[in-house]
């Protein structure tokens, strides 16, 4: 082993080095530090903010080493949290709104935080016993009359700056209490190798609940650089990724690898042309961090990209922020293994050790240990595993260090380079995201079902992991498929989404070694024989139809096998997939069918029957409870319940209503109304024409009253004029649901004169920058007007030369037939209840020289009967996910619930129930 590892010397940096001294102050600048969707500010604002909540947070009496919660979606207003917590010298514990409210209890439990900043949307998911509640939408009035300079007295290196919980080996999470001074070495060291610049544009994409999270925040902004917060949408869309990209011209993409395997992938999937075009051109600087890097992976990226855009790849744990960091020469040709993570940074010392803490010899594996100032200082309230894990080391001169014991294993090359060859636990890296299998199997033997339960990461058909559980019931007679339901339900009130096992397969008993242990290595690890273990009655493809379906169902599930009766949603389908499996479809066969046909026809089997029949016979299935043309049945419910029906939003599929039903309760009846499909547009040329069409369809099923009715969005246009012409029919509408529906009046042009003071305003705080970032908006708009009458071009081409569209060009045709049929809908009052389901999040228009009425969306004079308000949770594309959809579908129970019970009893057959 090379001598200078083992040396002390030159591995701290001096207090005045400390994280404060560049980030805390941050310059008084009118360059742009932060934008997040619409949204942006410079560094003098963003301090500025950050200083007035630091302020109040001081008064509450927040000070070095109190714990504050932090629960907020990705937002400008989550930075300024933060900051304004640092800058007291707190300690912030962030609190993912995808977390189950159980784990979000027990973090808020074990750090006693008593202040939470929050949104105004998310107060309804936190504990009542908290001592303060900080809505930052809500309370800008009050934050605005604080001080915006900086507080005094800066915190201490030693102060605590974050607690960050990761997954435990016992049922619950454990905290990794981290200091400002580990962030302030952190962060200096590895901008050495980075050399990040003020003119760079640093996308962030880590979630705020990991400490990556860290680096994609305090390293731009202590070299005064641009930081462009993604949504949560674009970091579950890849493509969507490559798109901010280039809108923003970023040039510093930091993310994990399995981003990259799912951009190489849809690329594949795409014209040359069209793949080319998503190709970012502006990108100087990869990063790639969160677990082993195939050298193979790496290759594709790099040819994607040329040799001259830098990659590195970087290396941590949690209880180190980072450890070393390797820049990937261009010339770098090994296409077998994984990628070396480099060396260590400038202040760490990393040894090699065998089983009883000694050196082993050079090129030999062995437990990473790391010694560094940057160290955490241990697990919060878990004095025994910090002992464990942080421990007293003598060097070889008998210099008695703090040593930490990552459990991976590694060796040293022959260039003193670190490379990674697994782990010495149970710990896995799922989507780069850590996970202690241990924690899942403690959960699920919480169940009372579960006698014994072992979890096992096998490797998955697009190279990464998926997990798998194995279990001993205590009812032998329990059946595998209503098992697996029940458990993964189960799991899901106590486990982030990426901790749940794809498959739980039930065994007998559990193998074991010859002294008793669980032998691990005879469980069963092939994935296709688990799948089909689970499967009940397992069939395989019987024709050429059913062959090529069950292939694009693996290639885009990412699943080795496919049954033809296997359910798409149980093998982990969405709307995503849906579009991309119903593309490939259209290509292979040319046929184009509704994404909404799913509900009905989710197997290969029964797809591959709509695929083999004739047109005629499709458009002839007019059976009274099952599917026409337009209405899929989303839940069959009981019988003797009103249905409720849903209409589409704009131009997109009824797939996403499937989660809202479920939580409305089995007994709901639910059906979806899918859009016009292209060939029968021509037959609609006004949106009263389609609403009239749709209650023929609807009276197929339910010929009358009391309906029940909703939409989403332009669906909620849609089910206010299905419900004025019921109305006009006699009929009785019981409930109308408008889920974050702009109604007439919502968008309110400002004056010429209001619409000048902005733009004066913008080009005074912001300078040259405003006038040259709004040449390039109207330059993008009129790029993509250009881009949106090309498209039309092409499907009015394609429609009259009768030739099979493209998926995205068919969408396209559709959006635009849906937004022509709103633009020119002429609103009329309503006599009766209206019940609107608004989002409090809502995007910043006056910007753009217009204003929301975000009170009441705009329905208020048109709604003669009554309007009814209900704050939902999420943004307007996000309030049927996860999370917020179960709240959201409990708020409209209880409104039909009360319906029930209030409604005077009308004629026999139209009890309302």
């Amino acid at each position: 082993m090379d001598k200078d590892l083992l040396e002390p010397s030159a591995i701290t940096f001096q207090v005045e080095d400390r994280l404060q001294a560049t980030l805390l102050n941050l310059p008084d600048s009118e360059t742009i530090a932060l934008i997040s969707s619409n949204q942006q500010l410079t560094y003098r604002e963003l301090n500025q903010q950050a200083n007035q909540l630091a302020h109040y947070l001081q008064a509450l009496g927040v000070k070095p080493e109190t714990l504050v919660g932090i629960y907020m979606n990705r937002s400008v207003d989550l930075i300024v949290g933060i900051l304004a917590i640092l800058k007291v010298g707190a300690a912030y514990v962030p609190l993912d709104p995808g977390y189950p409210r159980e784990r979000l209890s027990f973090i808020l439990e074990d750090t006693r935080a008593q202040i939470v900043i929050t949104h105004s949307s998310l107060i309804s998911e936190l504990p009542t016993n908290l001592t303060h509640v900080i809505c930052v939408d809500t309370s800008w009035e009050v934050l605005a009359q604080q001080n915006t300079e900086n507080p005094e007295n800066l915190p201490l290196p030693e102060n605590l700056a974050y607690v960050m919980y990761t997954s435990g080996s016992t049922a619950k999470p454990k905290g990794v209490a981290m200091s400002h001074g580990s962030i302030a070495h952190y962060i200096k060291s590895l901008n050495q190798t980075l050399k990040i610049q003020a003119s760079d544009t640093y996308l962030h994409t880590a979630s705020f609940s990991f400490s990556s999270s860290v680096r994609q925040l305090m390293l731009p902004l202590t070299q005064g650089s641009k930081i462009v917060l993604a949504s949560k949408e674009q970091t579950q869309n890849p493509l969507s990724l490559l798109e901010l990209i280039e809108q923003q011209q970023v040039t510093v993409f930091d993310t994990v690898q399995s981003v990259w395997r799912y951009v190489l992938k849809q690329l594949k999937e795409l014209e040359p042309a069209s793949a080319q075009a998503l190709v970012p051109s502006s990108l100087r600087k990869v990063i790639f961090s969160g677990g082993l890097l195939p050298c193979l992976l790496y290759q594709e990226v790099r040819q994607l990209l040329g040799t001259e855009v830098n990659i590195f790849n970087v290396y941590g744990q949690t209880e180190t922020i980072g450890t070393s960091v390797f820049p990937i020469p261009a010339t770098f040709d090994k296409r077998d293994g994984y990628v070396p993570v480099g060396h260590p940074l400038a202040h760490v010392q990393v040894l090699v050790l065998d089983e009883e803490l000694q050196p082993v010899a050079a090129d030999q594996k062995g437990e990473l240990c790391i010694i560094s100032p940057g160290l955490a200082r241990g697990y919060f309230n878990l004095a025994e595993l910090t002992a464990k894990r942080f421990i007293d080391y003598s060097l070889p001169d008998r210099t008695l260090v703090r040593l930490y014991r990552s459990g991976d294993v590694a060796r040293f090359l022959s260039d003193g380079m670190i490379e990674l060859l697994g782990r010495t636990d149970y710990q896995v890296k799922i989507r780069e995201m850590r996970v202690e299998l241990e924690e899942i199997e403690a959960v699920l033997e919480q169940h009372p079902l579960v006698r014994q339960a072992v979890v096992t990461a096998i490797d998955d058909a697009n190279d990464g992991k998926r997990l798998v559980a194995y279990i001993v019931t205590n009812q032998s007679d329990s059946q595998q498929v209503e098992l697996n339901h029940v458990l993964r339900e189960f799991l899901k009130t106590k486990l982030p989404e990426y901790m749940l096992p794809s498959v739980i397969l039930k065994l007998e008993k559990l193998p074991l070694t010859p002294n008793g242990k669980i032998d691990r290595k005879a469980l069963p690890t092939n994935l296709e024989l688990v799948q089909q273990d689970l499967a009940v009655g397992y069939l395989p493809p019987r024709n050429d139809v059913e062959r090529e379906l069950a292939e694009i169902w693996q290639k885009v599930l990412g699943v080795p096998q496919v049954g033809i009766q296997d359910d798409f949603f149980e093998l982990g389908g969405n709307s995503f997939t849906a579009v991309s499996i119903f593309g490939q479809i259209e290509s292979k066969f040319g046929k184009q069918l509704p994404l909404g046909s799913l509900f009905e026809r989710s197997t290969i089997e029964s797809l591959a029957e709509v695929i083999q029949e004739t047109t005629s016979q499709l458009e002839t299935n007019n059976n009274p409870g099952s599917s026409t043309k337009q209405i899929v049945k989303i839940q069959e419910g009981d019988p003797g319940k009103t249905p409720l029906f849903l209409v589409h939003a704009l131009g997109m599929s009824v797939l996403y209503y499937r989660d809202f039903a479920r939580y409305l309760g089995s007994d709901r009846p639910v059906y979806a109304i899918q859009p016009l499909e292209v060939e029968d547009q021509s037959t609609v040329d006004n949106l009263e024409a389609l609403a009239s069409l749709y209650i023929k369809e609807i009276q197929t099923i339910q010929p009358q009253g009391p309906y029940l009715l909703g939409g989403h969005s332009f669906g909620g246009k849609v089910a206010f004029e299905i419900a004025q012409q019921l109305q006009q029919q006699g009929q009785d509408i019981a409930f109308l649901a408008l889920f974050d529906t702009y109604g007439p009046n919502a968008m309110i042009r400002l004056p010429l004169h209001k619409r000048i003071l902005i733009h004066l305003n913008n080009l005074y705080s912001q300078g040259p920058m405003y006038l040259i970032e709004r040449l390039g908006s109207w330059y993008g708009w009129i790029g993509g007007l250009a881009k949106t009458e090309y498209e039309r071009w092409t499907f009015s081409k394609a429609q009259k030369q009768s030739e099979s569209m493209s998926f995205e060009i068919l969408k396209r045709g559709i959006e635009d037939f849906h937004s022509d049929l709103q633009n020119r809908y002429t609103y009329r009052p309503y006599s009766g209840d209206i019940h609107l389901f608004r989002c409090t999040e809502h995007e910043t228009l006056n910007y753009y020289g217009v204003e929301l009425d975000k009170e009441k969306l705009g329905w208020d004079k048109v709604a003669t009967g009554g309007l009814t308000i209900y704050d939902a949770l999420g943004k307007h594309l996000t309030m049927f996910d996860e999370p917020y959809v179960k709240p959201l579908a409990e708020n409209v129970k209880s409104c039909l619930d009360r319906i029930r019970k209030s409604a005077s009893l009308p004629e026999k057959g139209n009890l309302l129930k």
